[in-house]
């Protein structure tokens, strides 16, 4: 190889170092512009979770009872399969 060939590879690949640095600083850039929150929501949406609450509280009544009771049931049984596992 000779030494200009060796200084135009050198000059090429410092060049497509630099466009690359570049194009992903310009990409973290932007997904940061889009990612961005102002942490805030507008009260209209809070408005819709509160009806869409209201309009379903029977379901979601009936999901937290019946979650409940699952959870009883299952301490009930494990605690019981605990206590008869030592007397045997």
């Amino acid at each position: 190889m000779k030494p200009n060939e060796f200084k135009k590879l050198w000059v090429e690949s410092g060049e497509q170092a630099k466009a690359s640095r570049e194009k992903d600083r310009e990409a973290r850039k932007d997904k940061r512009r889009r990612e961005s929150f102002p942490g805030k929501y507008s009260s209209l949406l809070y408005r819709i979770f509160w009806k869409n609450f209201l309009y379903n509280w029977k379901d979601y009544a009936l999901f937290v009872v019946c979650g409940t009771m699952m959870a009883a049931v299952t301490f009930t049984l494990l605690g019981s399969y605990q206590s008869l596992s030592e007397l045997h």
